[in-house]
């Protein structure tokens, strides 16, 4: 490892003695680091979404960066990581009946969500993407400039059913033809695209970026440098929890900060289009520097 994480252990220490001064107030009803601390163990509810979080299906071995970058941070503070697999729709589920503590599978934190689960600052950045056939980019796409230019009598747009884009979309759209798909595939709308079934997919940028990727000749994405409806990604723990929130938090701006993050996502930078970092800027306070 780099001399980046040489620091870690000192820092992250600190990080849990702030914690522990913190928990000494009235303990809350639901499950707290202290109870996490006693038994040398955190329970992480992921979800099979590479290269994040993979489990190879012969082995069972577990990996991804969001993996690896949290086995090195919490295994540094001698706490060990029980990872859990869930589910979309059941990971707050977990969470309520405490199966798991953190859900770190990077759900979209949405004032919508925050009313039943407590989210984290967020770790990263995911959009959407429009994907059309390479043939089509520069013919019938090749004045859109925004999602709305694509409302136009004569196109079909596909999207995953259920999901935000195509909620948008059933919402906004009243010229083009919205066609939702359903599968376990999250890649079946630009597959429909592929197929010439629709003119369009509107999806996660995080997919579509892989799917043009597998496809690069046959499709192109039209925002892929600037996803549309970008969304911050968080981990998600139960209300009542203030002292894990806050200790999460200072792991996740330590990260950030000290490059881990960018550390253990290097390797998988060729799989990680539509996935974005805020760029931060630090101006001096003093010194010969700031003048």
């Amino acid at each position: 490892m780099s001399r980046v994480m040489s620091g870690i252990y000192t820092a992250v220490a600190a990080a849990l003695m702030l914690a522990f001064l913190v928990g000494t107030a009235p303990k809350a009803e639901a499950r707290e680091l202290d109870e996490i601390l006693d038994s040398k163990e955190i329970h992480l509810g992921y979800i099979i979404y590479p290269p994040l979080m993979n489990r190879d299906p012969q082995s069972g071995e577990l990996s991804g960066f969001v993996i690896e970058a949290l086995n090195f941070m919490f295994e540094s503070i001698k706490i060990k990581p029980v990872w859990v697999e869930v589910g979309w729709s059941t990971f707050a589920a977990a969470l309520q009946s405490d199966q798991i503590d953190i859900f770190v599978g990077g759900s979209f934190a949405t004032p919508q969500r925050s009313l039943a689960l407590a989210f984290t600052q967020p770790f990263a950045y995911m959009g959407n993407d429009v994907v059309v056939r390479t043939a089509d980019a520069e013919s019938k796409f090749k004045d859109v400039k925004e999602l709305a230019d694509l409302d136009q009598e004569g196109l079909t747009i596909a999207s995953q059913l259920g999901g935000a884009p195509y909620d948008y979309l059933k919402a906004h759209f009243t010229k083009a033809k919205i066609v939702g798909v359903e599968s376990s595939n999250q890649s079946q709308a630009s597959l429909e695209v592929l197929a010439g079934h629709a003119d369009a997919a509107y999806w996660d940028a995080f997919i579509s970026a892989r799917d043009v990727q597998e496809h690069p000749e046959q499709l192109t994405s039209l925002f892929g440098a600037s996803p549309l409806d970008v969304s911050p990604l968080a981990w998600a723990i139960k209300h009542k929890e203030p002292e894990l929130l806050a200790f999460l938090n200072t792991m996740l701006e330590y990260m950030e900060t000290n490059g881990t993050w960018i550390e253990f996502e290097r390797p998988y930078r060729d799989e990680l289009g539509g996935y974005f970092h805020v760029k931060r800027e630090y101006v001096p306070a003093g010194g010969p520097s700031a003048e």
